[in-house]
This record gives C-alpha cells, structure tokens and sequence, in this order.
C-alpha cells in the first residue's frame, strides 16, 4: 500500500527530468547551432572564414587522408579495356578554422568536446579537397533522397 501512494511521486518526478533534458537539449542544440554560424560565417559577427582557401594558406600542405573500400568490381571489357568499380570513398583532413572545444563567446571557460555530425549542407560552406580520378572514364556520386555525404567534425577541427 506505501508503495501505491509513491506512483505518482515517480511520475511527477520523471516528469520533471524529462522536461529539464527537453530543455537541455534544446539550448545545446542552440549553441551548436551558433557556434557554427559563427565558424563559417552565417552571421554578421562571425569569423571571416573563406571556403576558397584552403586550411593553412601560404603555409604547410593540407594532409588529406583518404580510405577506398571497394565494393564491386566488374563486369571487365577486354576488348575496350575498360571495367566498372563500385567503391566507398572517404576523406578525412583538419581545419584549424573550424576547431570549436574552446567556443562559447560568453563564457570563454567553457568547452564542447563532443564530435558533431553535420548535414550534407554544411559541405557548401567548408573547403573540401578537389579530388579526382585520373583517366577515368566516368565517375558519380550516389544519391538516393539526399546526397550520400557523411560529416563529422572534431573539436580540433578534424573532418570526416
């Protein structure tokens, strides 16, 4: 009988955590949200960020790691010699610029130290390696509803 008195006492307090991460939640995604306005220049008081630049400007080259895992090959045309592969492609680089763990103008103390995975819609505004396939006969990039683009983005300004 004690223990049916304490039901409601349960809900109301869960109640009340899922109301406190509801707005946790939301304001982190606000802070997201301006921090990367800020980076790539959404806004008027952001950083003048140039996407036709790339990261490191007249100083050391940009490593740009690269991983192919091929997922078919064929069919091969000896007579043309020519054959059709079907791999995944991935770059991964760094970008100073971009690097947000000491981000938050109000409270220069703060830090966020969790990797975001962004929407494709971010890659219109970032450099990204101008990489190609030499001799190839054609090339192209899946798309099913939306383009099929993976990014995650490191507090240290790393790109996947």
């Amino acid at each position: 009988m004690h223990i049916q008195k304490m039901i409601p006492v349960f809900r109301i307090l869960l109640l009340i955590c899922s109301v406190f991460q509801h707005i946790q939640s939301t304001t982190i995604g606000h802070e997201v949200s301006h921090m990367l306005d800020y980076l790539v220049g959404g806004k008027a008081d952001s950083l003048k960020y140039d996407k036709t630049l790339r990261p490191n400007f007249g100083g050391d080259p940009v490593i740009v790691g690269v991983t192919i895992n091929v997922d078919s090959l064929g069919p091969i045309d000896e007579v043309n010699m020519n054959f059709r592969l079907d791999l995944s492609f991935r770059q991964f680089w760094r970008d100073n610029r971009l690097a947000f763990k000491q981000f938050h103008p109000e409270n220069p103390e703060a830090s966020y130290d969790q990797n975001l995975t962004l929407s494709h819609d971010f890659l219109d505004k970032i450099w990204v390696p101008d990489t190609y396939f030499p001799e190839s006969l054609r090339a192209f990039k899946q798309d099913v509803m939306v383009p099929n683009v993976l990014i995650r983005l490191s507090p240290d300004g790393s790109i996947l």
